[in-house]
């Protein structure tokens, strides 16, 4: 049975946020399987598409565009224009565009898909992967209330929506959209920090226990004693994993390389210390 309120829905681009957005509007439900199709380059995240979600999918992202409702773009930045310019033509005359890529303003997207083509930009965070982010959108030179109010409700399938101006969209994406990693590195600094400093606290660590036992053991008294926070550790251990070339976080992207520089470095390290 078809979802009015999602219409048929394609996602260009098969990264960590699709997937999130593909599974949070499954599990709302927003929309049906039947309704969303994927698009990528990568054959083995197609078939993982398929057989996990039951979307549709396909490396043709004209094919998959023809008939959507809405149209998320959800490639790296330095891959978007090459994918818009290539939508031109191909797009239904009503079709809502949705781009999560960070950086890409709404005017330069309308200059590469078409001045008629109705935009809305949002910068989604990590902690969607988890179904707690926040993503802020504002709208294009075209964009409706009924289009800001439509992109709200499929965003809301991975956490909270808020709308911004466009001007503001910069700072969201350093403090919203980066700063979880930031919060992460904290974290993992934190626990480096309690492992150095356990033993003296419980009179010496336990035979046969060495720093990475010390470092689960203080980080399992900090998470009893606060309570936890649903979903954290496993975003951080995605960040983590990120930075150590992993794959979780996109290879390049702005928070694992933002966060991987020199100041990060020095601040993991600092407060590594103040934890000693």
């Amino acid at each position: 049975m078809t979802n009015q309120r999602c219409g048929t829905v394609a996602f260009l681009g098969a990264g960590n946020m699709a997937e999130a957005l593909v599974r949070g509007l499954l599990a709302g439900p927003v929309c049906d399987s039947g309704q969303l199709v994927v698009t990528d380059v990568r054959p083995e995240r197609l078939a993982y598409f398929q057989s996990t979600f039951g979307v549709s999918g396909t490396a043709d992202n004209n094919v998959a565009v023809a008939q959507a409702d809405v149209v998320f773009l959800a490639v790296k930045p330095q891959q978007l224009r090459e994918v818009a310019e290539g939508l031109t033509g191909h797009l239904k005359a009503d079709a809502l565009v949705l781009s999560i890529a960070a950086g890409v303003r709404t005017a330069t997207l309308e200059q590469w898909l078409g001045p008629d083509v109705r935009v809305v930009r949002a910068m989604p965070n990590t902690p969607a992967l988890v179904g707690a982010g926040i993503t802020a959108i504002c709208g294009g030179r075209r964009a409706t209330a009924a289009d800001l109010a439509l992109a709200e409700t499929l965003l809301r399938a991975v956490g909270a929506v808020l709308q911004v101006n466009e001007p503001d969209m910069d700072a969201v994406t350093a403090v919203s959209g980066s700063g979880p990693a930031y919060v992460f590195l904290f974290h993992g600094s934190a626990d480096e920090g309690r492992a150095a400093t356990w033993p003296y606290f419980c009179g010496g660590a336990p035979v046969g226990v060495g720093h990475a036992g010390r470092r689960d053991q203080a980080g399992g008294a900090e998470r009893r004693g606060a309570g936890g926070i649903a979903g954290a550790r496993d975003l951080q251990g995605r960040y983590h994993r990120g930075r150590a070339g992993g794959g979780k976080s996109p290879p390049g992207g702005r928070s694992v390389g933002g966060s991987a520089g020199g100041c990060a470095t020095s601040v993991g390290g600092t407060f590594q210390g103040l934890m000693r």
